[in-house]
Order: C-alpha cells, then structure tokens, then sequence
C-alpha cells in the first residue's frame, strides 16, 4: 500500500514536471507574429519630358522588382534585410511591368512643377547649379505615370529596413534618353509597437541597392535625425527625355517668267525605324496657308491642297510611300515640330516646268539665323539627312526665266499714241460739227 503511494506521488510530479515544461515552451519560443505588408504600397512615377513645341511620342517602359542584397550589421551601419518574396506591381500578379506614353497623355508645363518631384530637365539655368529639378528655363513640360509596389503578400517577421531594388530596362526608343540611373532603391521600416510588428513607412532613394544606412547615437537609423525629414538622395521616380528638333523648308520663286501664285507640292518622306506610326507631329503653317487657292497657273485642285496642309501629322504618314506632301508657294515654309533625336527624312518637290534649285541664296531667304547682318542661305545638304542636335532649315528654289521677245508683238506705245490721235480727232469733229449746226 505504502508502495502504491509512493508511485502515485512519483507519477504526480512528473506529470507536473511535464505539464509545466509544456507551458514554458511557447513562452521560450515566442517570435513576433509575422505582418503583411497590407497597405503599404509604395509609389513612384514614370516622367517623360519633351520640349515645349513638342508632342508626346509613343513609348513603353518596363520596369521589376528584385530583392535587394542583405548586409550585416556594422560599425555605425544598420542591418538590411533582402525583401522577402511577394512583392508585384500593383494591378498585375507579376515582379514586372509596363508603362506606355502616347501623344493623348496630358502634360504639365515644366514651371509648374509641385515641389517635391524629382524631375531633371534637359536644359538647366546656368544660375542655379545647385539643384537641377529647381533650374527652371520654362522651355519643356513633361508627362507622368505612376507605378505602385504592391507589398500585401509581404510578410515581415523582425523590426528592421527591408530592401527590394526597382530596375528599369534600358530604351531602345528613338530620340528617348535614359535616366542617368537605371534603379531606384524601396526601402521598407518595419517596427515594433508596444511588441507587435507593424509596417511604418517606406522611402524611395537613388542608389543600386548597395547603400547603407546610418546607425545613430541609439543604434537606430539615423539617416534623418528629425522625424518626418526627408532623404537627401529620396526621389519621386525615373525621367527620361524625348530630344527633339524642328524641320522647317520652302519655296522660292525667281525669274521674268516665274509665278508668285503658283502652288507647287513638296513631300518629306521618314526613313522606317527612325520614327513611330502612332507618333503625332505639330505643324506650323503661320508661313503658309491651310487654304490654297486654285489659280490658272498651279496643277492641283484646291481641295486636294487644302486636304494636305494640317496642322498635325502622324509618323504613318512621314513613312508612306510617297511621304507628308505640302503645298506652297513663292515665300512659304512649312516648320514640322518635335521630330525626334535620330530622325533620318528626305526632302523632295514636284518642279514641274520650272528650273529646280536645291537650297535657298541668302538674298531670299527671310530667316536670319546667326543674328548677324542679313537673312542666311538655307543649304541644300539640308534636304535629307539625320536630325542631331539642331533644328533644320531648308527649301527649294525655282526659277522661269528668259528673253521676253519683240519681233512678232509689237510695243505698245505706237498703239496707245494712235489711240490718243483718233480720240482726239472725233473730239475735233465733233466740236466743229456743233458749231457749224448752231450758225445754221
């Protein structure tokens, strides 16, 4: 009996023994209970900036999500955790996306920046070195388009700075200039709250993923010393710019036999692959006409020509077969803006029974170009080639001249003498006929 007892007393205390060890394991164990990333979408923007006269192209940009490279700890240097998986583009399921432009894409003037965007223009105020999205020259605009991260299939587990790296693919878009930087860095500050995990914000800043992040005084991040300051090097997003030019050619008419009415077509023809079917162009007809006149000396219709000179025009009709036509006469130009960086074109018009001459002598010319004394030639290279980095002017002289003859047409001055003689010889009789009818 007393043995019984005794192995009552043993099997009770084990299982106390267990039942407590039982217990002590969770509380040993314990780990933050692990948090998404639920509303924390980081945001950053695509811009595109064009010059002022200039029309949004067509094209698309591709961007993805990569897990940034982790780092231990170091003297004065916070650890960064690599982003764990789970990070899309909003809208899609995918580490990967797209962002296209078009000319129908809304533009804001470069003045009207708000602040706080990171854009870099092309053209900086030779005042204002310090802060290049400050440099205004009031010349460019720009289109934007946001992409968001999308983090809510993240789960964080520790307080800490996890890391992904944004990349965008390098443009093969002709006239496009990449931004100088092809990946931005998303750092996300994942904290504890009273010992529960909670995302508590994000921050977008130029770097490869390489960066470190400053340990303060506490041990903490200390890359801002003052709550809610912002990053040196935090940007809004990527800018890339579309470098344009403008093309501008005409029409002169010379010689004794030459007519100032008469229209004449001139087409410019794209070479394909320098610019985009869907692509819009301005044109500026303020040295020309949107309604020619039909007269006896021009060939084509007034409808037909009217049809041609537009305001805008489309890169399907620069790559036609037979080209953009114009129709112009003695004096006119037409200037077609915002043709991009690249563009190769050739310039060519119907002479008809006129002498043709590439390029315009500078005593006709009304453009003066180098702010010098006199208007400048327009050179007749200018007539096909590859725009660079500066606007073109050009056009086409054509010329009827001759010896006008005088063997078989008469001057008219012995007519108009006789006409005077015989004018004033009924005068004459006339006034003796009266005087000679009032004495009878």
């Amino acid at each position: 009996m007393k043995k019984k007892r005794i192995r009552g007393r043993i099997a009770s205390m084990i299982a106390t023994v267990l039942l407590v060890a039982l217990m002590a394991v969770p509380v040993c164990a314990a780990n933050y209970t692990a948090v998404k990333g639920n509303d924390t979408s980081a945001t950053f923007k695509k811009y595109l900036v064009v010059k002022k006269d200039a029309q949004i192209p067509n094209a698309t940009f591709e961007f993805k999500i990569t897990s940034g490279t982790a780092q231990n700890a170091a003297n004065r240097t916070m650890a960064i955790y690599a982003g764990p998986t789970g990070a899309v583009f909003k809208g899609t399921t995918s580490a990967t996306t797209t962002v296209t432009f078009t000319p129908n894409d809304g533009t804001t003037y470069e003045e009207a920046m708000p602040d706080g965007e990171t854009i870099a223009f092309m053209t900086k105020d030779s005042e204002d070195v310090t802060d290049p999205t400050k440099a205004l020259n009031s010349d460019e605009k720009y289109a934007a388009k946001s992409l968001t991260v999308d983090l809510s299939n993240v789960s964080f587990t520790e307080p800490g700075i996890y890391r992904w790296v944004i990349t965008e693919t390098a443009s093969t878009q002709q006239g496009v200039t990449d931004d100088p930087e092809l990946t931005r860095v998303l750092d996300v500050y994942v904290t504890d709250v009273n010992g529960d995990l909670s995302v508590s914000s994000y921050v977008f800043h130029a770097g490869d993923g390489t960066e470190t992040v400053t340990a303060g005084d506490d041990y903490g991040s200390a890359d801002v010393t003052t709550a809610g300051a912002k990053l040196n090097n935090k940007s809004t997003g990527f800018t890339n710019t579309y470098a344009t030019q403008n093309i501008t050619f005409g029409k002169e008419v010379t010689g004794n036999q030459g007519s100032k009415d008469k229209y004449f077509k001139i087409s410019i023809k794209a070479t394909a692959g320098t610019v985009q079917t869907a692509d819009k162009f301005t044109v500026d007809l303020s040295m020309a006409e949107t309604a020619p006149l039909a007269n006896a000396a021009t060939s084509y219709d007034a409808e037909t020509m009217a049809a041609a000179n537009v305001a805008e025009i489309t890169g399907e009709q620069l790559l036609s077969t037979n080209g953009k036509e114009f129709y112009l006469k003695d004096g006119q130009y037409v200037t077609i803006k915002g043709l991009p960086a690249g563009f190769k074109y050739t310039i060519t018009e119907v002479a008809e029974d006129y002498k043709s001459t590439q390029g315009i002598a500078a005593g006709l010319s009304p453009f003066n170009l180098d702010g010098e004394e006199g208007n400048d030639a327009l050179p007749a290279d200018r007539l096909s080639g590859t725009i660079s980095n500066a606007d073109v002017y050009t056009g086409f002289t054509n010329t009827r001249d001759g010896i006008i003859p005088t063997g078989i047409l008469l001057s008219a001055t012995p007519w108009i003498i006789a006409g005077i003689i015989v004018v004033a010889g009924i005068v004459f009789f006339a006034i003796r006929s009266k005087k000679k009818y009032d004495e009878e």
